[in-house]
């Protein structure tokens, strides 16, 4: 039987938060494990948002789901979200064979609330505290579980509803199942933002066995190749290589500890501090000033790539080589639309505004990969290298007239 396949939302937020979340996961598990360390591993967009195998504890598996949206926002059992995480959790329970070596954790930035009624078998049901502060307690009253496993019944049924299969499958479990399923799941609300996730990343990585003296200063580092090494594996098309084991987080460690931040850096990120704006229009604006009908949704998209740019610079505002990597970027970039505005042949309409864009991406990743031969950049993977250039084209450097 074949499972909904699952997109994730949020993206711009959500991949950092999953890495910042793997990152922490990871480190503690390789503290908690002690000499059976070297067989934990980790991935992010792996059936949730992250996953963790620790075959030191019994090999343990752990899938979570994070969720990062505006701080007003309050779920409860019966919102979208949450009732979308617990199908998934409840399809991967009952692949597993609703076995005990299986725990979920559902973690998000915001607040929750009580429901305003649910709708069960013997009509709707109303209740004075939240139903998650029931299953955070681990403690069920007879109404509120009939309520519960109500949601999950009545989406499961939404969701699989060309798969009767399922459908009976899941009405069939009994009450207890029920609740070993539902005892497998963590409920962390108001968790830490990407900030100071960062931050408790920094802390552990001081206070990890992988650290010494010699990384004194250097946590920044650090911290960054594992992001980097967790972005890399993401986006793998190999499944064997999805995954980050512990050994390569020790390597990270190791790595760094023999580096100076100094040396390979490419001096030309001096030169980024002295550019000069010269265009004050947008991404949206500069490409609607060439192609008006420009489709509204690719121009979102684009924008996303924008804003995922900034989060990723903000967060390593002083790495040297991220500014050498954007000037090496934008001097390429500024070449190649210099010779495409001089051919006779130039034109703008959507289809070759995307042909543009997606030569500068990988005419700058070649451009770069043999700058690589001399100089190092912390970060130079394909989404940043991309995300690079629509920010270029968004904060007034590059344009397309």
């Amino acid at each position: 039987m074949s499972k909904i396949s699952r997109e994730a939302s949020e993206k711009t937020k959500g991949f950092r938060l999953q890495k910042l979340r793997a990152i922490e996961l990871m480190l503690d598990a390789i503290e908690n494990t002690g000499s059976k360390a070297s067989i934990v591993y980790s991935a992010t967009e792996f059936e949730e948002d992250v996953y963790l195998n620790n075959r030191g504890q019994g090999d343990t598996e752990y899938f979570e789901e994070d969720k990062n949206y505006d701080p007003e926002t309050r779920f409860t059992l019966n919102s979208p979200q949450v009732k979308n995480t617990l199908v998934s959790f409840l399809d991967i329970w009952l692949e597993k064979r609703l076995s005990r070596n299986v725990h979920f954790c559902f973690s998000s930035t915001n607040s929750y609330t009580k429901e305003r009624s649910v709708k069960t078998e013997s009509g709707e049901l109303s209740f004075d505290k939240p139903l998650i502060d029931h299953l955070k307690a681990e403690s069920i009253p007879n109404q509120e579980f009939k309520a519960i496993r109500a949601i999950i019944e009545a989406e499961y049924a939404v969701q699989y509803s060309t798969k009767q299969q399922r459908v009976s499958r899941v009405k069939e479990l009994s009450d207890e199942e029920i609740k070993q399923f539902l005892s497998t799941i963590r409920w962390s609300f108001e968790q830490a933002d990407h900030e100071e996730l960062k931050q408790v990343n920094i802390r552990k990585i001081k206070s990890s066995k992988f650290y010494n003296s010699n990384l004194l200063g250097k946590e920044e580092l650090v911290f960054n190749s594992l992001m980097e090494l967790f972005d890399e594996k993401q986006h793998s098309d190999d499944f064997v290589e999805r995954f980050v084991h512990a050994s390569q987080v020790e390597l990270a460690f190791r790595n760094i500890e023999g580096e100076n931040p100094e040396e390979g850096l490419d001096p030309v990120w001096e030169a980024w501090g002295k550019m000069k704006i010269s265009d004050s229009r947008n991404l949206s604006e500069k490409i609607r000033a060439v192609c008006k009908d420009f489709d509204q949704k690719s121009i979102d998209r684009l924008n996303r790539k924008v804003s995922r740019s900034l989060i990723e610079q903000n967060n390593r505002s002083h790495d040297k080589s991220l500014l050498s990597l954007k000037y090496r970027v934008f001097e390429k970039c500024e070449d190649l639309i210099h010779a495409y505005l001089k051919s006779p042949s130039s034109i703008f309409d959507e289809e070759s505004i995307n042909a543009l864009i997606s030569e500068l991406n990988a005419e700058a990743r070649k451009e770069i990969k043999d700058f690589e031969e001399h100089y190092n950049y912390n970060l130079s993977n394909k989404t940043t290298v991309d995300g690079l250039i629509m920010e270029l084209f968004d904060s007034c450097y590059l344009s397309f007239d």
